[in-house]
């Protein structure tokens, strides 16, 4: 259903939402940009929480296609000047952890077992009430961390994660409020 057939429809604005998707380059073996080394492990972005939450029931992530988390081993030079390439269908797991106060070691990120299987975005991730952080807990800031850990600062992607950038997209939280 197109925008017009939304309006023709009856729908409200609120609910005809249009995305737009900016697409800057591709790497790797597609031509374009450099594959960016990462040169760390782990990436963090905090969500901040409605004030009157009293329990955290479970939260669904989307992955998105171009601006989402793929990451690959290196693969060395590509041959058109890049130092570092990788190749498409290689893409490795990667783990989401959740914290009170945004600060885990990949350690700590991997022990919470929210490995996420490699593969091509788009994709939901759905996390259950008893991995994510409640407003019970003695370290509630009201800000919910996202920690996102892979095992070698050495994998490429194309493009640099850094902290306090949401890879991942919200796409329903599941909340109990107090009345």
């Amino acid at each position: 259903m197109g925008a017009t057939d939304i309006e023709q429809a009856g729908y409200p604005k609120s609910q005809q939402k249009k995305d737009f998707t900016v697409y800057l380059y591709c790497g790797g073996s597609g031509g374009g940009g450099c594959a960016v080394i990462q040169n760390d492990t782990q990436v963090r972005f905090g969500i901040e929480m409605n004030p009157f939450i009293v329990s955290n029931d479970s939260i669904t992530f989307r992955n998105p296609e171009f601006f989402g988390v793929v990451l690959y081993p290196d693969a060395g030079p590509d041959g058109f000047g890049c130092t570092s390439s990788y190749v498409l269908g290689t893409d490795v797991d990667w783990y989401l952890g959740f914290s009170n106060d945004g600060v885990l070691t990949d350690a700590e990120v991997m022990a919470q077992g929210l490995l996420q299987t490699a593969g091509a975005p788009p994709f939901d991730i759905e996390v259950s009430k008893n991995k994510l952080p409640q407003p019970s807990d003695s370290d509630w800031s009201g800000i919910m961390y996202v920690h996102i850990c892979w095992t070698s600062s050495l994998y490429v992607s194309d493009q640099r994660y850094v902290d306090d950038v949401q890879y991942l997209r919200v796409v329903q939280h599941n909340y109990q409020v107090r009345h």
